[in-house]
């Protein structure tokens, strides 16, 4: 039982998962997930480079960008749908706030302004950003941008939607290999000349049955941060000591250099074990090496949980993962 318990020797299978995969394009970044494992949640957001002589009106702090095929022959309708019920949703969810009894929420006909059938719901918070939702129909769905920016109930057409449209102009539905190098990819289309300070997107799926579960999500980093004498491998292992609570146990099988795309990556391998629990678990994570970075070479965090017990599949799935990990610049460059 000890033996079994401690053993190590799975993570020199170099074998790669034989089952079918499927491939997803999210932020910068390309990879290949196996179908056992269903997609669970997938987020866009992206943050504007707004320049500095922009007025406060047209000053979005963020992006979340929300794709939707059509699921029936009658886009009229279910476009409407969509929009009014996520209206009356909004508005009852503003009237149950303390600070905004009677709540509001309006929708005004955006159709004229970017070509297509378009409505967007805005909210009356001038007092600080809220929610600005656009929904465009397009002939495979409909795109919502929904924006964080203060709103008042005097603003209309460009002076309402002209950050919107802006995204908008550089959004397409859809992916494909003659995409530029710089293409930044959302669930189910792309953005291409948009220039952001930060995008973050994320993603997330698990088979429910064996509890794998595959984490996802970009960032571009901030300011460098004060040196410290010490690696960000060594600073995460430090905060991850202070933050669990007693009883919490974990211990590194394997920290390695891997190359992927032109970048060298950080992975690491743990196994751990919650308080008041007797069952070790795994943890797989890749990380970009060190605090470099750029919004076009965003700091990556990949991050697999499997069960102890299951290790050896875990391994296999870990490497049908990175093997098919490839930044887009790189990819596209090179078709």
């Amino acid at each position: 039982m000890f033996d079994e318990l401690y053993d190590s020797s799975f993570l020199s299978n170099t074998a790669r998962y034989g089952g079918p995969l499927r491939a997803y394009a999210l932020g910068r970044y390309l990879f290949s997930v196996p179908e056992e494992l269903k997609e669970k949640e997938v987020n866009v957001l992206v943050y504007p480079l707004v320049p500095e002589n922009v007025t406060e009106s047209y000053r979005t702090e963020s992006f979340a960008i929300t794709e939707f095929p059509w699921k029936t022959q009658d886009h009229e309708k279910e476009f409407e749908a969509a929009w009014r019920s996520l209206r009356e949703e909004e508005k009852n969810s503003f009237a149950a706030r303390e600070y905004r009894a009677e709540g509001y929420a309006e929708n005004l006909d955006a159709s004229e302004l970017f070509g297509r059938p378009a409505v967007c719901i805005a909210y009356d918070q001038s007092f600080q950003p809220a929610p600005i939702k656009t929904f465009i129909a397009l002939p495979q769905g409909i795109v919502c941008f929904e924006e964080r920016r203060k709103y008042y109930k005097t603003m209309r057409g460009t002076e309402l939607e002209a950050p919107a449209l802006k995204i908008f102009q550089a959004y397409s539905w859809g992916k494909s290999r003659d995409d530029r190098p710089d293409t930044f990819y959302t669930r189910l289309g792309r953005l291409n000349g948009y220039a952001t300070r930060n995008e973050s997107p994320s993603f997330w799926c698990m088979d429910d049955s064996t509890k794998y579960r595959l984490n996802f999500w970009t960032y571009a980093p901030g300011p460098p941060r004060p040196k410290t004498g010490q690696s960000r491998l060594q600073e995460e292992r430090a905060g991850i000591t202070r933050k669990t609570p007693p009883g919490f146990s974990m211990s590194n099988l394997r920290t390695a250099t891997r190359t992927m795309s032109d970048i060298n990556f950080v992975e690491y391998i743990d196994k751990y074990k919650m308080p008041n629990s007797d069952t070790f678990k795994l943890l797989f994570c890749l990380r970009s090496p060190e605090y470099a970075g750029t919004v076009e070479r965003p700091f990556v965090y990949l991050e697999f949980r499997a069960p102890w017990v299951g290790r050896e599949r875990a391994m296999l799935l870990w490497n049908s993962v990175l093997a098919d990990f490839h930044s887009v610049s790189y990819f596209l460059s090179r078709m």
